[in-house]
């Protein structure tokens, strides 16, 4: 539950940017300069842990480090943060150190010094330093790439797509595309990490319960949402503290004293006095809300618009609620953060071309939640554009009144003015397409409503141009997770529940046929999951859901199953996701680890395992142990979501983005 949630009353003309004068007003940043990425291989054992030679990646702004990554595959789990980038290339020469920390420990320190350059066979040189007190030297050999060089090799081609939450089609699918993809995920190539920095996600985020050593190993969070892609462009929303947090209480100076308290952790945590800053800003009372455009390409920051006191401060492990992703429609970046506020942007420029929250109040909270469970905030996966509008919901107050209820609205695109609002109607939204007509699906999350007659309903369906209820939608059609209801054509999937009220449990899924008089039931699986422990998508027809019993296949209009496959599993949190004839998925998105399993679509109603996913698993009285050995361990940090609603990994044109730890990390999942 969300604490000490407090407003202030600002009443303030609705004009973009127009806080009240202590407010920072919105504002766009684009980083000039050449950029140039250096990818640098370590011969040796240049990192004890490390299972073959480490790749260095550095992005260079005008030849100095903007960005830096320890590419292996020892690295996921060994959370590695560079303090200090001082890599500088000037086409010819190669020289400087980065330095940071690894592991929970501040004392786990490491540091490369480069020097070399370019000779007849290439980039060249040598290393030394430190890793945890021991020391390393070697050789390295090196490739250096401009934009152009970049581009030709990395461009995503025109009309492939990833543009909110869902991808194009509302059912975690991305286009197909022409590229023919690896038959393994080993073979993937990382390409770049984003020149801009992300904080962490909820699945490795500090808490009051953790203390001091959770800031030294996740360092703060910054919100999960999904990074989305579109016309070559990755855009990305998260979150960093804003204003003057006071001490956490449970970490007072006597838990410093008890082995945190000495100069070397102060100065590693960024403080210079009894109580580091990254402490204060753990406690800070709002949050600065940033969306940044990244090159496809390359990653480097096209732009990146920052919203000071527009958010909130949600430092926890627990966070149950939405985590809310951009939506990207016809040059317009259209954004709503965890308190609501709603922007849009141009999506070439990152211009504030409207923003819609009438009072324009900075938003306050209270730093480092507990068990917060997202009963206020946003409860939409993504904005839709429907009926030419945009449409928003908010479970809290009203946007341009607090003592009004939040709920849907839909927004003037060009000038965000009000078309209609619906008051108290909340929950998931998608967009359903039928007879050149739009309107827009709200399930309800958690358990149905009943109507004044007793019949229970799941939701309502409305006219995207009006906002008028079209039908009601039956109680069985229900949306407890972030990612439902899946909708592809005419068919709609959602939760399948069993009891009343507050003692219910999901057991599976129900499809539905849509047309304008209504939803009719067309199917239902049989109880096949175990709690929260499962997950869906929707491609060619098929719906593949995942759970601890394995990967589920069913026939999209009729329900049949044609497969199941223990391969599949799916644990807390996990989230299947499609793109061309591949299937993958993520089993464990809820504590911090990624890692992924592919499958062949070839034949979509019998996927067959491809990689590690097809090593034999254990199955105990049907639920299929979890087993690290069968997934792909990308080589970055790793981040997540917590519970209710998973991260979001888009494939475009054969490339996956994912959202690590520290940035967005590209893989190159063409075959060559």
């Amino acid at each position: 539950m969300i604490r000490n949630l407090v407003f202030t009353s600002l009443v303030l003309t609705l004009t973009p940017s127009s806080f009240a004068a202590d407010i920072p007003a919105i504002a766009t940043e684009k980083p000039g300069g050449n950029y140039q990425t250096l990818w640098l291989t370590l011969l040796g054992e240049a990192w004890p842990e490390a299972s073959d030679d480490v790749r260095v990646f550095v992005g260079l702004r005008d030849g100095k480090g903007s960005t830096a990554w320890i590419c292996n595959a020892a690295m996921g789990k060994t959370r590695i943060w560079i303090d200090e980038n001082t890599v500088s290339c000037d086409g010819k020469k190669v020289s400087g150190s980065l330095k940071g920390v690894f592991g929970n420990c501040p004392q786990d320190t490491f540091s490369f010094q480069f020097d070399g350059g370019l000779n007849d066979s290439g980039f060249a040189g040598t290393y030394s330093g430190t890793v945890d007190e021991a020391k390393t030297t070697g050789t390295w050999t090196g490739t250096l790439a401009d934009e152009a060089v970049l581009a030709k090799a990395n461009a995503i081609a025109a009309g492939q797509d990833w543009p909110r939450y869902h991808g194009a089609t509302g059912g975690m699918q991305g286009p197909a595309g022409g590229a023919k993809l690896i038959d393994d995920l080993e073979k993937a190539t990382p390409i770049w990490k984003s020149e801009e920095h992300l904080p962490c996600g909820g699945g490795n985020a500090p808490d009051r319960r953790y203390g001091p050593r959770a800031l030294i190993a996740s360092r703060l969070a910054g919100g999960t949402s999904t990074p989305v892609v579109k016309g070559g462009v990755v855009y990305q929303y998260y979150y960093v503290p804003a204003g003057k947090g006071e001490p956490v209480p449970e970490w007072d100076t006597t838990t410093w004293d008890k082995g945190w308290n000495n100069p070397d952790v102060i100065k590693r945590l960024g403080g210079g006095g009894p109580f580091p800053q990254i402490g204060l800003d753990f406690n800070a009372p709002s949050a600065t809300e940033i969306v940044v455009a990244m090159d496809a390409a390359t990653g480097k920051t096209l732009w990146k618009t920052v919203a000071p006191w527009r958010g909130w401060n949600i430092q926890t492990h627990k966070w149950r609620g939405i985590n809310a992703a951009p939506l990207v429609h016809d040059g317009v970046v259209y954004h709503i953060g965890y308190a609501g506020f709603v922007m849009a942007l141009d999506a070439r420029t990152g211009k504030l071309l409207w923003d819609y929250e009438a009072l324009h109040r900075p938003q306050t909270s209270t730093g480092g939640f507990y068990g917060a469970d997202g009963k206020a905030g946003v409860p939409i996966a993504s904005p839709l554009f429907a009926g030419g509008g945009v449409v928003f919901c908010n479970k809290g107050a009203h946007w341009t009144d607090p003592k009004k209820p939040g709920g849907l609205v839909s927004l003037d695109p060009k000038t965000g003015a009000q078309r209609w609002f619906r008051e108290r109607l909340v929950g998931q939204t998608q967009l359903w397409q039928h007879g050149g007509k739009d309107y827009v699906v709200v399930c309800y999350t958690g358990w149905p409503r009943k109507q004044e007659d007793g019949e229970p309903i799941g939701g309502e369906c409305l006219d995207a141009e009006t906002g008028e209820t079209v039908f009601a939608l039956p109680g069985q059609a229900l949306a407890g997770r972030g990612f439902m209801p899946l909708i592809d054509g005419d068919y709609m999937v959602t939760e399948k529940i069993e009891g009343e009220g507050f003692r219910w449990q999901r057991v599976g899924l129900n499809g539905w046929k849509l047309s304008p008089q209504g939803a009719k039931l067309a199917w239902s699986t049989s109880n096949l999951l175990d709690g929260d422990q499962y997950a869906a998508c929707i491609a060619q027809c098929h719906v593949y859901m995942t759970s601890t019993r394995g990967v589920h296949v069913f026939e999209l209009t009729t329900g049949k199953q044609t497969a199941h496959l223990p391969q599949g599993d799916g644990h807390r949190t996990n989230l299947p996701f499609a793109a061309g004839d591949r299937l993958f998925i993520q089993p464990e998105g809820r504590h911090g680890s990624q890692g992924f399993k592919m499958f062949d679509l070839t034949d979509p109603a019998q996927p067959e395992p491809l990689g590690a996913a097809d090593k034999q698993r254990e199955v105990k009285d049907g639920v299929v142990q979890f087993d690290n050995e069968t997934l792909w361990r990308p080589p970055h940090p790793f981040t997540t979501a917590y519970a209710v609603h998973p991260l979001g990994y888009p494939v475009v044109d054969g490339r996956l983005f994912i959202r690590g730890n520290g940035g967005v990390y590209c893989y190159d999942l063409r075959s060559k």
